[in-house]
């Protein structure tokens, strides 16, 4: 597979794993994951397996791993993951309106597919939405390539400090300390500031005009 993707915990409800989504549930109730920058289909594990027995969910996985073509072939900008998350979509066969649960990265993808699709889309979930109010991760230091200034940033993410494992903070050590994958997650980062939403209130107004009523 061209992605890494994660089953979830219950693999008896896992109905499709393909190359770009895993899908847990059915049904005409459709509710789509975006995971963030450094994420994967595997950080919505519980979550849709809580849901999986009443709505159709998907989790997709977009084109930021650490593959080896990202660095000079990969996205450039936000609206080509718009488009990413569209062909996912597409070859989910969702033809419904759906809700789009986004964190971080993945939240303002949720909001960049709700404005260009707002027929597609009847309701948005948002966790720490890139966007809306954006902060530095490391408050203005310096970005250092050790485990404790790594473990230091993710404390920050997680509310629950249980899911700060020695495996995560290993996972983003390594992330810093190849040079070339950062300079790519780096040119997303800079994508992203010129599609923030400066009026959250005219925003959400906008949603709730256009976006079609919800399951």
């Amino acid at each position: 597979m061209p992605f890494s993707l994660f089953s979830t915990k219950s693999a008896d409800q896992v109905s499709e794993i393909e190359s770009t989504f895993v899908q847990v549930g059915q049904g005409s109730r459709v509710v789509v994951f975006l995971h963030g920058l450094f994420g994967s289909t595997a950080h919505w594990t519980f979550t849709m397996d809580a849901l999986g027995s009443d709505y159709r969910c998907l989790a997709i996985q977009l084109p930021l791993d650490r593959k080896e073509g990202r660095r000079a072939e990969g996205v450039r900008s936000i609206g080509e993951l718009t488009a990413t998350i569209d062909r996912a979509l597409v070859s989910a066969t969702v033809d419904s309106p759906m809700v789009l649960v986004g964190n971080s990265l993945g939240g303002l993808l949720a909001i960049d597919y709700a404005l260009s699709y707002p027929n597609r889309v009847c309701g948005l979930v948002l966790a720490g939405s890139a966007g809306l109010q954006e902060r530095s991760l490391t408050d203005g230091a310096k970005p250092k390539a050790t485990r404790e200034f790594v473990r230091s940033v993710i404390s920050g993410i997680f509310y629950d400090q249980s899911l700060v494992t020695d495996e995560l903070v290993e996972d983003w050590f390594e992330t810093m300390r190849d040079r070339n994958y950062t300079r790519f997650i780096l040119r997303i980062s800079r994508a992203t500031r010129d599609r923030n939403v400066e009026q959250p209130e005219r925003f959400n107004q906008h949603l709730a005009e256009f976006l079609p009523t919800c399951f």
